[in-house]
């Protein structure tokens, strides 16, 4: 198994690329949302149908794209921090760390 390696530099551009895209999404989602709820094309049943069972459909999937970029932001901001403790048991650590041999394995 290999070991885990963990830069910090690429957390923190990890978390600055999902703040982006959420960014990106999330702009692209209210521009879109308007015409999710449409207005009936006649007054007619069918016409009313149509238009609430989209209208229906459209608030559910808007529903779960919300969540996702809530879990978006969510895990940007979780980056940060880790990236910091991370970095924090690098330089406390660092002077404990040795080499078992001379040289290069």
């Amino acid at each position: 198994m290999l070991p885990l390696e963990v830069s910090t530099e690429h957390l923190t551009i990890s978390s600055a690329s999902l703040t982006a895209i959420q960014a990106a999404l999330s702009s692209a989602i209210a521009d879109g949302s308007a015409p999710c709820s449409p207005l009936p094309a006649a007054v007619d049943s069918v016409s009313n149908t149509a238009a609430g069972a989209f209208t229906a459909f459209a608030a559910e999937f808007l529903s779960i794209v919300h969540d996702g970029l809530s879990k978006l932001a969510d895990g940007a901001a979780a980056l940060v921090p880790i990236s910091m403790e991370y970095e924090a048991s690098d330089l406390s650590n660092a002077g404990s760390v040795q080499s078992t041999a001379a040289g290069f394995a």
